[in-house]
């Protein structure tokens, strides 16, 4: 009976280190990738908005959020959702808020666009994710006057409190 137990108490402990494990090899990456971004300035970058002939070119001027997702990301449409309700809050100016899909084509985006409505802007930019090494949807960067001064990547518990203070 006692040896049972121990059994499965090594088990249990060997199954909780191969889950920490897992989940470092999935998160450390682009975890020491963003914090590698951080401090950097952001390379100057001219895009086309998806829904528009509207052309902008990083930085903007002042602070602004950059949010990487994509139409199939389960996490980036509840960080956008969060993003949504601050602007009609008030808390953050939309165009202060660039989304940008490095992932799909811009058909895909368009028709998810069709029956999601975001009150901020959306770009389709391959080069961009690629120069910061960007991998995991959602990865958001809040930059102050061109500088990369936070960036993370996935679900944020404190990351639209984060963005709003950009603001305040």
């Amino acid at each position: 009976m006692k040896l049972s137990k121990d059994i499965k108490k090594y088990a249990n402990i060997a199954l909780s280190f191969v889950l920490v494990a897992v989940i470092i090899f999935q998160i450390g990456p682009s975890f020491v990738s963003n914090l590698r971004n951080e401090g950097d300035v952001l390379p100057r970058t001219q895009m086309k908005e998806i829904n528009s002939s509207n052309e902008v070119t990083l930085p903007l001027r002042g602070n602004s959020i950059v949010v990487f997702w994509a139409t199939w990301c389960g996490p980036c449409k509840v960080e956008m959702n969060r993003l949504s309700d601050s602007v009609k809050a008030g808390k953050i100016p939309a165009e202060r808020i660039l989304a940008i899909n490095s992932f799909e084509d811009d058909r895909t985006v368009r028709s998810f666009l069709k029956s999601n409505e975001y009150p901020f802007q959306f770009f389709a930019h391959q080069g961009l994710a690629e120069h910061l090494n960007i991998s995991r949807t959602p990865t958001t960067l809040f930059i102050e006057n061109g500088t990369i001064t936070k960036m993370s990547s996935g679900l944020s518990l404190i990351g639209i409190w984060q963005a709003e203070s950009l603001f305040n």
